[in-house]
């Protein structure tokens, strides 16, 4: 009675190339060279601009101006006084503006009508939705109502023109 040839595994990647001790390892080769590419591109790095998701200035827009250590950064932007931020806070943005490291006050809000911040902020589909959300809190108790008729009325159309439709294909 034989026993079945034992299933390659991961490690078997990683075998002896040659007994040289120089290099005692080889990696497998990469799959394809589009591999290599690096899929994560929102990095701290002094002009990010990022969006505080918790404490007193949650939902502000703020550029990283410097980093402290591997917790905190130093924040700012036009409408706020510059301070330490916790990582956990923020939540970072594809923009990104190209200020020098703890620059004055003017120098960031001339940068950041520069690169024109707000409207790509608006502009994305990000910012579109925290929008959205914040309209939709500031509705009163009659203007959801109005929502809710609206969209009723929306759905009955719909339904009208399937039917038509539906009935049109059987025709």
């Amino acid at each position: 009675m034989s026993l079945p040839p034992p299933k390659p595994s991961f490690c078997s990647d990683f075998r002896r190339a040659s007994p040289s001790r120089s290099s005692r390892f080889t990696a497998p080769p990469l799959a394809s060279p589009t591999a290599a590419r690096m899929p994560f591109k929102r990095f701290v790095e002094i002009g990010r601009v990022a969006l505080v998701n918790y404490g007193k200035d949650y939902g502000r827009l703020v550029v990283i101006v410097d980093v402290v250590d591997q917790n905190r950064a130093l924040v700012d932007a036009p409408d706020m006084v510059r301070c330490q931020i916790n990582f956990k806070r923020l939540s970072l943005t594809d923009i990104k503006i190209d200020i020098k490291r703890v620059p004055k006050k003017s120098t960031l809000i001339k940068a950041m009508e520069e690169a024109d911040v707000k409207t790509k902020w608006e502009n994305s589909s990000w910012g579109k939705k925290l929008i959205v959300q914040k309209r939709r809190a500031a509705l009163s108790d009659f203007d959801r109502f109005k929502v809710m008729l609206a969209r009723i009325k929306r759905g009955g159309a719909i339904r009208q023109e399937l039917a038509k439709l539906k009935k049109a294909s059987t025709a």
